[in-house]
C-alpha cells in the first residue's frame, strides 16, 4: 500500500487526474513519462476529463493510419511492462454528443490493441469552443462520443471529472 501511495504522489503534487489505476495488463499510462506524452495531457482536469474504452474503439473514432511505427512496434516489444501517455481526442459538445474532431495516440491504440484488445484504457476528451473542465456536467461526460469519420459511437459508463469518479 505504501509503495502505491508513493506512486500517485506525483500525480497529487503535479495536478493531473489520479486513474483508479495507471496500469491495466502490461501498460503503464503516465502524461508525464510516458511515450506520446503532450503538454496537455498533464492538464486534464483543467481542459477536460477522462473515460474508458478498448483500443479498437478510440481506433474506430478516429481517420485511418497509413502505415505502421516501427518505433513503436519496437518499443511494444519489449519486455515487461510499457509506458506510455494516455491517448486524447478533441471535439465539440453538440445536442448531446461529443463530435471528434482531433486526436492523439492512434499508433499507441492499434500496439495495445495486439496485445490486449479487450482491456479498457484511459483517453482523454479535450473539448472544443473555449469549454473546459469547470464547464462540464454529469451528463456531458457520460455522453456518446462519436467518430469523425463515420457515425459510430461510443458511450463512456465511467469518467473522472476534475478528479472525481462520475458513473
Amino acid at each position: 500500500m505504501k509503495r502505491l501511495i508513493e506512486g500517485f504522489k506525483k500525480y497529487l503534487t503535479e495536478g493531473t487526474t489520479i486513474l483508479p489505476t495507471n496500469k491495466v495488463g502490461r501498460i503503464v499510462y503516465d502524461p508525464y513519462e510516458g511515450l506520446g506524452n503532450t503538454p496537455n495531457g498533464t492538464e486534464v482536469d483543467y481542459m477536460g476529463f477522462t473515460v474508458w474504452m478498448t483500443p479498437s474503439n478510440f481506433i474506430k473514432l478516429n481517420p485511418a493510419r497509413g502505415d505502421e511505427s516501427e518505433f513503436l512496434e519496437q518499443h511494444f516489444q519489449q519486455e515487461g511492462d510499457i509506458t506510455i501517455a494516455p491517448c486524447w481526442i478533441a471535439g465539440e459538445y453538440l445536442d448531446g454528443v461529443w463530435r471528434v474532431d482531433g486526436h492523439e495516440g492512434r499508433g499507441r491504440a492499434i500496439e495495445i490493441d495486439k496485445i490486449q484488445p479487450n482491456e479498457l484504457m484511459p483517453v482523454h476528451v479535450f473539448p472544443r469552443e473555449a469549454m473546459r473542465a469547470r464547464s462540464l456536467t454529469k451528463e456531458m461526460v457520460l455522453s456518446p462520443i462519436q467518430s469523425e469519420v463515420s457515425n459510430f459511437q461510443v458511450k463512456p459508463s465511467t469518467a473522472i471529472l476534475d478528479g472525481k469518479v462520475i458513473e
